[in-house]
């Protein structure tokens, strides 16, 4: 193993300015939404996207009122997606029925499943995390489902939280 010289630092700390001189400023570009009122008849086996109605934070327009279903790339990028819902049968389910929690890109079911059986009463809590490429204008949505056969579900009121963070 040899000594780290003091010129051999020096140059590599020329190396990095060199590299990083008259780049832009890293923006972080993100955006957190959530649901505060409850979303309810989410019948059997229907693919339904969570409606947000709150926003947290957003730094660049991923959120549109007027689409509150989605999150939307401004900027082509890797992205970091995270989702979670709570889950509730307002009538039927009962122990055992199967709750999905997904993505869906541009329209599209995607992976990053979340799944989880419920118990016989009470929430099931689910989320769904995702590392993705996105082009500038895709959307992506938050989805349930359930397999509850004449069931009823309900996403809670604050229990539907999405995120979107553009990876520098």
């Amino acid at each position: 193993m040899s000594v780290f010289e003091g010129n051999q630092l020096l140059g590599l700390i020329e190396r990095l300015r060199a590299e990083f001189v008259g780049r832009a400023e890293i923006v972080q570009r993100g955006a957190d939404v959530l649901r505060n009122v409850d979303q309810t008849g989410i019948a059997t086996s229907v693919v339904t996207a969570a409606i947000f109605t709150t926003v947290e934070k957003d730094t660049d327009a991923l959120y549109a009122a007027a689409s509150p279903t989605r999150l939307t790339a401004r900027v082509q990028g890797w992205y970091v997606i995270s989702g979670s819902t709570q889950l509730v049968f307002t009538s039927g389910g009962g122990a055992g029925v199967e709750t999905l929690t997904y993505l869906r890109i541009n329209g599209a079911l995607f992976t990053g499943i979340s799944q989880a059986y419920t118990a016989a009463t009470g929430t099931t809590y689910n989320t769904t995390n995702k590392v993705i490429f996105l082009n500038s204008g895709d959307y992506v949505e938050l989805v349930v489902q359930h397999s509850g056969v004449g069931a009823i579900m309900k996403i809670n009121a604050n229990g539907a939280r999405f995120a979107m963070v553009r990876y520098p």
